[in-house]
């Protein structure tokens, strides 16, 4: 996502985060599938899940999310994974 301000940029906390939205299958206790989702650093993924609380608007994440959603996807395309 690489949120400015945020992001900490390290590979080693890297994980793939979910984009959640009812519209994708998410739900109390269920996440959205794995095909929306993103590489995302800890800090950044604490502010997608909602667990850190920042001065960013709700829509600015979910286009910083999809944005790195696409990245990932270019990335996971470019390796040969899908």
């Amino acid at each position: 996502m690489r949120l400015q301000g945020v992001c900490n940029g390290g590979f080693e906390t890297t994980v793939w985060g979910h984009i959640n939205s009812i519209r994708w299958g998410s739900g109390k206790g269920h996440k959205s599938p794995d095909i929306c989702g993103l590489f995302v650093c800890s800090d950044c993924h604490d502010i997608l899940d909602g667990r850190v609380k920042s001065d960013f608007e709700r829509d600015f994440i979910k286009l910083a999310a999809l944005t790195g959603h696409m990245e990932s996807l270019y990335i996971l395309s470019k390796e040969g994974i899908i």
